[in-house]
C-alpha cells in the first residue's frame, strides 16, 4: 500500500525554486560584471581618486532605472537606525516611471554571492528612495526598518544590486569611503558620483558634493625624539593640493600658514613658559613653574583643494633635546588640540573660567573637546597616534592643578 503525501507549496517557495534554477541559467549574466554592454560613467574624481576601477551596468536590461544612489560604509554621528546604532547603509532610487517590486532583487557585497540578501515583499514607487541599514542585522520585515545580513568595509568593498534573473542591475566597486562621508548620484540616478560631507540617506542628494576626498599630507622625518634640529618637510601627492599647517596645536584652515619650505623644529627648552603659566585650579592647588619647562612642537597639517573634500588633519610631536630619546624611561603621551578647549574663560575644560562652580566641574558631551593623541613607547617609538575626545573626570581632583 502506498502513501500519497499532499504538499502544500507557498508563493515564496516557488519564487525561491524559480531563483535557485534561474542561478544556473543566468550564470553567464552574473559572471565578473555580467559582460554587460554599456559601462557606467564611473570616471567622475569621485571613483578616480581611489583607484581607476569602473562598474559596469547593462543598460539594456529590463531594470535600468532601479539604481543604486547613495551609500555611507562608515556611520558614526550621521544617523541611527531604530535601535539607536549608527550604521552602515545603501539607499536605491527608482528612477523609471513605474512601481517596482523589490522582491524580485537582492543586495550583496560580494561578487561571487550576488543573493546574499533578498528584499522582502515591498514596492518602490517612482522617483521614491530606500534605505537599507547594511548592518549585519538580516532584517526583512517590509513594515520595519529593512538591514541587511552583512556590513560594508570602509577600505572599500563592492555593492551591487542584482536581479533573480541573473541581471547585475548596478554597482559600484571596492571604493575607499571616510567616515560619516557618502558616495552617491547626483543628481540622483545621473551616471556621475560624488561625495557628500553632508549625506541625504532616504532623499535626493541635492547637498555639495566632492569629485574626492584628499589624502593627508606627509612628514618627512617621524615624530618622535632628536637630539639636535632637524628640518622637516611636508609632502602631499597632489601637486594641486596646497598644505596649511599650524604650530600651535589648532586645526589648520585656509586661514593658516601655507606650507611652501622646509620647517626648522629646535630645542625650544629655553623658550618663555606659556599655556604651563596658566592657572588651572586655586592658589592653594597651583603654583607658576620656577624655571623653563621642557618643551615640544606639534605640527598639524591639512591638504585642501577646490572641490575636494579637504584631508584630514596630521598631528606629528617633535621633542627636541640633547638626551634624544633617552631623556624619559617611560612612555610618553602627547596631547595637542586648540588652547581654547582647555584654556578659554567660555569654552576651557582645564581651568576655572566663568562657569559658577569652575569650567572643570562641568560634565556630559557638552563638555568634551576634541584632541589628537600619540603616544611613544620607551625607546621612542610612536605606537599610537589618533583623533579623540577628552572630558574632564573625578571629584575633588577636578580643583587640583593636574587633572585626570
Amino acid at each position: 500500500m502506498f502513501r500519497i503525501r499532499k504538499f502544500i507549496v507557498d508563493a515564496a517557495v516557488i519564487k525561491y525554486l524559480i531563483l535557485i534554477i534561474l542561478l544556473f541559467a543566468g550564470s553567464l549574466a552574473v559572471e565578473a560584471y555580467g559582460h554587460s554592454t554599456a559601462e557606467q560613467s564611473l570616471s567622475s574624481p569621485a571613483v578616480q581618486s581611489y583607484g581607476n576601477s569602473t562598474a559596469k551596468q547593462n543598460l539594456s536590461s529590463p531594470h535600468p532605472n532601479l539604481l543604486i544612489n547613495e551609500i555611507m560604509a562608515s556611520n558614526a554621528t550621521t544617523v541611527e537606525d531604530e535601535d539607536g546604532d549608527a550604521e552602515d547603509w545603501v539607499e536605491i532610487y527608482n528612477a523609471g516611471n513605474e512601481s517596482l517590486n523589490l522582491n524580485e532583487y537582492s543586495l550583496s557585497d560580494d561578487y561571487d554571492e550576488p543573493y546574499q540578501w533578498m528584499f522582502p515583499e515591498i514596492t518602490l514607487d517612482p522617483g521614491d528612495y530606500l534605505l537599507i541599514w547594511a548592518s549585519g542585522k538580516d532584517r526583512r520585515d517590509p513594515e520595519s526598518e529593512l538591514h541587511t545580513n552583512f556590513r560594508i568595509a570602509a577600505s572599500g568593498e563592492e555593492v551591487i544590486l542584482t536581479h533573480y534573473d541573473g541581471t547585475r542591475v548596478d554597482a559600484l566597486p571596492p571604493t575607499e569611503i571616510p567616515t560619516d562621508i557618502s558616495i552617491g548620484r547626483k543628481p540622483g540616478g545621473s551616471d556621475k558620483w560624488y561625495f557628500f560631507k553632508e549625506p541625504t540617506p532616504g532623499a535626493a542628494n541635492a547637498t555639495a558634493g566632492y569629485s574626492g576626498v584628499l589624502e593627508p599630507p606627509a612628514f618627512s622625518v617621524a615624530p618622535g625624539f632628536y637630539s639636535e634640529e632637524i628640518e622637516l618637510t611636508i609632502e602631499h601627492p597632489d601637486p594641486d593640493a596646497t598644505i596649511y599647517y599650524t604650530l600651535n596645536g589648532s586645526e589648520p584652515t585656509t586661514e593658516s600658514s601655507a606650507y611652501s619650505i622646509p620647517i626648522k623644529i629646535r630645542d625650544r627648552s629655553d623658550d618663555s613658559n606659556d599655556v604651563s603659566s596658566i592657572p588651572t585650579a586655586g592658589s592653594i592647588y597651583w603654583s607658576e613653574p620656577e624655571e623653563p619647562v621642557k618643551k615640544s612642537t606639534v605640527v598639524r597639517t591639512r591638504a585642501i583643494k577646490s572641490g575636494f573634500i579637504s584631508s584630514s588633519v596630521t598631528a606629528g610631536t617633535f621633542f627636541i633635546d640633547q638626551k634624544g630619546a633617552q631623556r624619559y624611561s617611560l612612555p610618553v603621551v602627547s596631547i595637542s588640540t586648540d588652547r581654547d578647549h582647555f584654556f578659554n574663560d567660555e569654552t576651557g575644560i582645564y581651568v576655572y573660567g566663568n562657569s559658577q562652580n569652575g569650567n572643570f566641574q562641568e560634565r556630559g558631551p557638552d563638555w568634551e573637546r576634541p584632541v589628537h593623541i600619540e603616544m611613544f613607547n620607551e625607546k621612542g617609538n610612536l605606537f599610537l597616534d589618533q583623533p579623540a575626545g577628552v572630558r574632564i573626570h573625578g571629584g575633588a581632583t577636578r580643583f587640583f592643578g593636574q587633572k585626570s
